[in-house]
């Protein structure tokens, strides 16, 4: 499988050990919240955090990565085919920059060690979550996707199935000598979720997509 992203790493950063405090994402009823948690007597302590914000009903599923400049947070419209960028430079306060038009379906905002940017997602029609794309970002739009999946294409009959091949959810870690980048998503039929009831099919799982790179230039996890 083609991978999107080139490595062009240069100074790894620090690892989840030495850090102090880190900032999480929340959803409530008035909006997205960020908070920053900070390890304290021994647990992890909300220190402080934004006012809440949305542009739609409901927004949910915000994922939020580190750039030079500041914070970019990206939500799933619950409610409408719309994904959305928001900004921040310090991290708690956040201004609408664009949105995306897309299906109501899972969207994963993430992070190349290289540091590029890039959403894993679908475009439908309706319930069909196939093929799962990668639409890397380009100043505060997003380009013509990739393929990452495309069930339809893997084996025969599949003309049978109605395949979910979704939340795209990628990771940096240093292991065992090496800096990767992985992609995790899941790949099942429409009747394992939809109350039908249907068993597992043959491709039912979690599947992971992995590229090394040689130096990183972006948050890892880092195991010894």
């Amino acid at each position: 499988m083609r991978w999107p992203l080139r490595g062009i790493a240069r100074t790894p950063s620090a690892s989840l050990e030495t850090s102090v405090a880190f900032l999480c994402p929340s959803v409530t009823l008035d909006g997205i919240v960020v908070l920053r948690l900070e390890f304290r007597d021994g647990r992890w302590t909300p220190s402080a955090w934004g006012n809440p914000f949305k542009m739609s009903k409901r927004e949910i599923e915000p994922s939020l990565r580190k750039t030079p400049d500041g914070y970019l947070l990206y939500t799933r419209g619950a409610a409408d085919r719309r994904g959305r960028l928001y900004r921040s430079m310090a991290g708690l306060s956040y201004y609408f920059v664009s949105d995306h038009w897309n299906w109501t379906v899972p969207q994963g905002f993430n992070q190349g060690l290289d540091g590029s940017l890039y959403l894993t997602t679908n475009t439908g029609p309706g319930m069909l979550r196939n093929p799962l794309l990668a639409f890397a970002m380009q100043g505060v739009s997003f380009t013509e996707p990739l393929t990452v999946h495309d069930e339809k294409q893997i084996g025969d009959d599949r003309e049978k199935e109605t395949p979910f091949v979704d939340h795209g959810i990628a990771a940096n870690v240093h292991l065992t000598g090496r800096w990767r980048h992985l992609l995790l998503y899941r790949v099942l039929d429409l009747r394992e979720t939809n109350g039908q009831g249907a068993p597992p099919s043959p491709q039912t799982g979690l599947y992971l997509a992995e590229r090394e790179y040689d130096s990183s230039a972006a948050a890892t996890f880092h195991f010894r």
